[in-house]
């Protein structure tokens, strides 16, 4: 069978987390000035002198030590040396405590090659892929994967054994007795991706966590508690940061496709660019006409202007990356008259939206949106599949009006600890039916004082000559 090999364009519109399961601590990380410098260690303690390294081993040893910050104010000699010996540095501010202080936060590291460098990983570019083809397969005759959605192990059928079996009567043909780790007869064996070149440490940020609230959600529980907080009311401002990929950055990866993969998904035309292009865009335009239009976003789906008629071309590069023109759109091209280039491009290019790492919505990383027709249904099977992970816990008998609503909505709550101090401590998925949309937040994350929605690229697939 053929083989068709293609170049996958990819460029950032949002920050891009892709992690390797490491975090950078208060000791890893110091201000300068007004910005955020990651420390290069390797070079740092190559420049000390053997005194210097025994105080700086020290300081990395005892459990009580402070921030990095506090031990370079204390060692004015080593500090000179560290502002030299930077990996990167970023613009974002920490937030500060009651007190004042800097609150020193673990940030999630992104995954870089033997030299320290990011890069994406082809894994990750297949799985999102692979992702989109779901939810088109799916999509395309929901009767046959409904039941094993509905009819599964009652305890468990919103768990991985759902998903599992339905990715199993997808892709893998004739394995039905095997376990859905076995991928011997996996159709997507037949597509492979390859890592993306090393990118620049230049290219990273420390991006905070953002959970945008729903249009519908009036965010009432922020306001009739203070101890329930939030600057604006519209959404959760959390002390949980990751390494990114900044908007702006463009990454190529190869994309291969074994002509066999077609009779491995029955497919009546061949999965080439094109084909696989096509599907990445109905698995957005569901994901936004399920999900994102119950939220205050900039986004258009795959045609057409702004809901807001600005135009939509976002700023690659330079201080104001990934922020969008404030122009008004001419007419239906969704882009202002500075930027028509840009429209024509849009309108003749295969590129579309895919969202991509860590961090991002459930429904942009699942299939549920493609089993239910009826969106009343949609929401309550998704509700209840977060509420099962993301219960309310209370002791009741001191909350009992709120015990008596969530009972009221259809859930049960459960005994425990009260742990709502703050409102993003309950994830309150038993108002999702009330709200119109499960979840009822959108992932966001802030950069440069601006709200990004995590993982958002546009990617392209070209053949290769």
């Amino acid at each position: 069978m053929a083989v068709r090999r293609y170049t996958v364009s990819v460029t950032t519109v949002g920050p891009v987390h892709i992690g390797d399961g490491g975090m950078y601590g208060k000791r890893d990380y110091f201000i300068n000035k007004d910005h955020i410098a990651v420390l290069d260690v390797r070079k740092f303690t190559a420049q000390l002198s053997p005194d210097q390294l025994g105080i700086y081993l020290d300081y990395l040893g005892d459990p009580n030590s402070g921030n990095l910050d506090e031990f370079l104010a204390s060692h004015s000699d080593l500090h000179s040396i560290a502002r030299s010996c930077t990996a990167y540095e970023t613009e974002l501010r920490l937030s500060k405590n009651k007190r004042g202080e800097w609150r020193y936060c673990d940030v999630r590291t992104f995954i870089k090659d033997v030299y320290g460098l990011p890069y994406v990983p082809g894994s990750s570019v297949k799985g999102a892929l692979r992702t989109a083809l779901l939810v088109c397969l799916v999509k395309s005759d929901s009767n046959r994967y409904r039941p094993l959605y509905i009819d599964g192990r009652p305890e468990s059928r919103r768990s991985r054994w759902a998903g599992g079996a339905i990715e199993r009567k997808a892709f893998r043909s004739g394995s039905s007795a095997g376990s859905y780790d076995d991928a011997v007869d996996d159709a997507l064996k037949y597509l492979s991706v390859s890592d993306s070149a090393p990118l620049s440490l230049d290219d990273l940020a420390f991006v905070k966590k953002y959970d945008q609230f729903s249009k519908a959600d009036n965010a009432s529980h922020k306001r009739a508690n203070p101890l329930f907080g939030g600057k604006t009311g519209r959404g959760n401002e959390l002390n949980i940061y990751r390494e990114c990929l900044k908007p702006g950055v463009t990454f190529t990866c190869d994309l291969t496709i074994d002509g066999r993969i077609d009779d491995a998904l029955g497919l009546d035309a061949p999965l080439d660019g094109t084909a696989l292009s096509q599907a990445i865009r109905q698995a957005y335009d569901l994901y936004a006409e399920c999900f994102l239009k119950y939220f205050e976003t900039e986004d258009a789906g795959s045609n057409g202007s702004a809901a807001d008629g600005r135009c939509q071309y976002i700023i690659p590069s330079g201080p104001l990356a990934g922020m969008r023109c404030r122009n008004q759109a001419v007419d239906d091209t969704g882009y202002c008259r500075n930027h028509q280039d840009a429209a024509d491009k849009a309108s003749s290019s295969a590129s579309t939206t895919l969202y991509l790492g860590g961090g991002v919505d459930f429904d942009s990383k699942t299939v549920v949106n493609a089993l239910f027709d009826d969106p009343a249904e949609r929401v309550e099977e998704i509700s209840k599949t977060l509420y099962e992970q993301f219960p309310s816990r209370g002791e009741w008998r001191k909350f009992p009006e709120l015990h008596r609503d969530i009972q009221d909505a259809g859930f049960s709550p459960k005994d425990g600890r009260f742990y709502g101090r703050k409102h993003k401590d309950d994830h309150r998925h038993w108002r999702d039916q009330e709200f119109g949309v499960s979840p009822h937040t959108l992932k966001m994350g802030i950069l440069g004082g601006k709200n990004l929605p995590m993982g958002k690229c546009d990617i392209e697939i070209r053949e290769q000559q």
